[in-house]
């Protein structure tokens, strides 16, 4: 499945209420690459200081100019999209988060899990077909407004228009970022990896695997019910 738009698609926008706040949702799209480096920039910033060492959230590789070529090449990958959340009729970004067909390392490991875990096997089944790469929200956006949860919510129905209804998501946390991993357990991830790690400069960290799937069980668990019905009814 082609997830991303590619350069030069335009942009589908949905709306949304939450509250008293009248937001909505765009594609982004190459124009975006900048602002979307200084949102990413400043968030990790934020919530990583004193988390992460500052030699790394100080170095190059965490610079508005670095990340923005990175976007540009992640606004080329038509195997992924982001979704832009920003006030109606305002430019301003409040957060973004970016979503992808499950590949890689990443994905195998919350495979196998999958797979040896009894419990976790009959909520998601043993495969995992989408990944949340990024959530984050502006440090200015308003606090309290279920944005967050709005941003987690269209990223997982845009992959299951794609990817089928019911589709697995995973995604991976840094353990320490403690209100991250509340806020993800709190909207029904459940841990899958917990003893994972990953190298940010010098630093080696704890890397957390979450897997979601809105409807439990999984359309594969689903089909798979149905062909041993047929097997016994022959």
């Amino acid at each position: 499945p082609v997830l991303g738009m590619g350069n030069g698609a335009s942009a589908s926008r949905h709306k949304s209420k939450t509250a008293d706040l009248e937001t909505h949702f765009r594609v982004a799209n190459l124009d975006d690459a900048g602002a979307l480096a200084a949102l990413q920039v400043k968030a990790w910033k934020d919530t990583y200081r004193g988390i992460i060492n500052d030699e790394f959230l100080e170095s190059k590789s965490m610079s508005e100019c670095h990340k923005e070529r990175k976007w540009v090449k992640i606004l080329q990958d038509r195997s992924c999209l982001t979704l832009i959340l920003s006030k109606k009729n305002c430019k301003e970004m409040l957060g973004y988060t970016t979503v992808a067909i499950a590949g890689g390392r990443s994905r195998g490991k919350i495979e196998r899990t999958l797979k040896e875990d009894i419990g976790l096997k009959k909520k998601f089944g043993t495969k995992v077909h989408g990944e949340m790469r990024t959530l984050y929200l502006s440090t200015d956006a308003p606090k309290r407004k279920g944005l967050g949860s709005k941003l987690f919510e269209h990223g997982y129905s845009f992959l299951e228009r794609h990817l089928g209804e019911g589709c697995v998501m995973c995604l991976w946390v840094i353990a320490e970022n403690t209100p991250a991993m509340k806020f993800y357990e709190k909207l029904g991830c459940k841990i899958a990896v917990s003893n994972s790690r990953a190298r940010f400069g010098k630093g080696l960290y704890r890397y957390v695997g979450l897997v979601y799937s809105k409807y439990q069980p999984v359309a594969e668990l689903q089909n798979e019910a149905k062909e041993n019905g047929k097997d016994s009814a022959q």
